[in-house]
């Protein structure tokens, strides 16, 4: 199963979060409705600046077989980024909260989607530090399932 993008959120996560609910998608022959799909990824490098706030890298997605046995394809990834970046909002676990701005992503050769934010939220930042928040996590709509 791959999945095709309408758009998507990248998020700081501490293994596991909850709460999105994505539109039903329609096809032809079939009705398919389920939570948003989450990926997640852990946090590659951390960068304290000196204005308190910090840097964080990381992979945020890759073609890889999740744990609900979807993939999000390279292209998906690279059609949704341009709107994302729009704004680049980075929220804590899927939530509401803005934790701070991207400021790099590239799909890369092999498919995985590397990324790059200054996390600015104080609580944020913090839980960055002390290693509650260990990665990235990713949600989207999906526009389109292919099968096989």
């Amino acid at each position: 199963l791959c999945l095709f993008w309408q758009g998507i959120c990248l998020n700081l996560d501490s293994f596991g979060s909850g709460g999105c609910v994505l539109p039903p998608l329609r096809g032809a022959a079939f009705f398919w409705s389920k939570p948003m799909t989450k990926l997640y990824a852990q946090i590659a490098k951390t960068e304290a600046q000196d204005d308190g706030t910090v840097k964080v890298w990381g992979y945020a997605s890759s073609e890889a077989v999740d744990s609900d046995g979807e993939v999000v394809a390279a292209e998906a990834m690279k059609a949704a980024i341009p709107d994302y970046m729009k704004f680049g909002a980075v929220r804590e676990m899927h939530g509401s909260n803005a934790a701070g701005t991207a400021i790099e992503i590239n799909v890369e050769d092999d498919g995985r989607t590397f990324f790059g934010a200054h996390i600015v939220d104080p609580v944020a930042v913090e839980k960055v530090k002390t290693g509650v928040y260990k990665g990235f996590s990713i949600g989207g709509s999906v526009t389109a399932v292919c099968l096989g």
